[in-house]
């Protein structure tokens, strides 16, 4: 590939992330003032601290390794290295996948505890839950999109993150605050959006650039190099 083409593609996709990300602000902006007309403050506040300490133990349980994937599949795909990005991807998701299937139920135990002594909150409790059940979920769509990053197919991307997962988000909300759930549905909206960008990431992924699966003919599931790499990022 020639440098001109390089930098076109460069541009294309910086032009189309820049689509991307003017949409998902558009709709995110329609998306809060829906959910704090409805939730009112002390919901909303609610709901604040449930996604913060979703994001805090999706950290955790992530450990880097969206970075790792990142830096290795694109230096291997450059050598066409396919028994290494193979690697790389397969101890990337079993390891991430169930870190945070690991984190996921210590939350979920200890969601009531959390709520009631930290936050003195009892309706955070069951936020918690379901924030929960989605910390797989948020592990595989970050994992899929470092994927998508490295072999140069941003516009999955945007598709997926920056369109779908948020008309998704707010199309499920407004539905689910209509039948009456507010609080409640705003959370499972949440995860049912991130639920459905990872199905549409896996699905892109899979049918024209690479198939996930075949990953796992790999054995190898602990790939130090990358585990080191992903920790320090």
């Amino acid at each position: 590939m020639s440098n001109q083409e390089n930098l076109r593609k460069i541009a294309y996709g910086a032009f189309l992330l820049f689509i991307g990300i003017f949409i998902s602000k558009i709709i995110a902006y329609f998306y809060k003032v829906i959910v704090a007309r409805y939730l009112g403050p002390s919901d909303y506040g609610t709901l604040s601290l449930a996604l913060s300490i979703f994001g805090i133990f999706g950290a955790l349980a992530l450990i880097g390794l969206d970075f790792g994937i990142l830096r290795y599949v694109s230096f291997y795909k450059g050598k066409n290295n396919l028994k290494e990005i193979n690697k790389t991807i397969s101890s990337a998701l079993v390891l991430s996948t169930l870190l945070s299937l690991i984190f996921g139920i210590i939350l979920f135990i200890f969601s009531n505890y959390i709520a009631i002594n930290f936050f003195h909150n009892k309706d955070l409790g069951i936020i918690i839950k379901i924030f929960a059940i989605g910390l797989p979920f948020r592990s595989l769509v970050t994992n899929f999109t470092a994927i998508a990053q490295a072999f140069q197919k941003i516009n999955y991307m945007v598709y997926s993150r920056n369109i779908i997962e948020n008309i998704a988000k707010l199309l499920i909300t407004i539905v689910l605050i209509l039948l009456g759930y507010k609080l409640v549905g705003v959370a499972i909206a949440n995860i049912a959006a991130l639920f459905i960008s990872m199905i549409v990431l896996f699905y892109l992924l899979t049918k024209s650039t690479y198939k996930i699966l075949s990953s796992f003919k790999e054995t190898e599931f602990l790939n130090k190099e990358l585990i080191i790499f992903s920790i320090k990022s």
